[in-house]
């Protein structure tokens, strides 16, 4: 069953940009081999990431997440079924900027929904 898992963390705070941008090379490789999608979103310091895979997949990338030292206050914000990818053939893209920070914010106080921020990013990706 494809899924989509949504979270927001906090990045070390010794994490830098080109770092993050070596990351999401490496993890592009590896969800291609899972067929995992999704995009990664840095604002400030804070992680959101959407993730769009077969529960078992979306399982394994979260393990590794997890047990990153890169991410702190890992908070699940949302994993539910879906009927189609939104970030398809994007085995994951990277969107490093404040200008969706009051998005972040409204979603963490759930004043807004996920929905909302996939089409903030994703708009904010094609300008790019």
């Amino acid at each position: 069953m494809l899924e989509r898992l949504v979270y927001i963390s906090t990045a070390a705070p010794d994490l830098t940009v080109p770092e993050v941008r070596r990351i999401v090379a490496r993890s592009q490789m590896r969800n291609r081999q899972l067929d995992v999608t999704g995009m990664l979103l840095l604002v400030r310091s804070e992680f959101l990431q959407v993730l769009e895979g077969q529960r078992d997949m979306l399982d394994e990338v979260v393990g590794y997440i997890s047990r990153s030292p890169r991410h702190q206050d890992i908070r699940l914000i949302e994993r539910q079924p879906i009927t189609t990818r939104r970030f398809d053939g994007w085995h994951m893209g990277l969107l490093v900027t404040d200008a969706l920070a009051d998005q972040v914010e409204a979603l963490k106080a759930r004043r807004t929904s996920v929905d909302a921020v996939i089409e903030a990013m994703r708009a904010n990706a094609d300008l790019m």
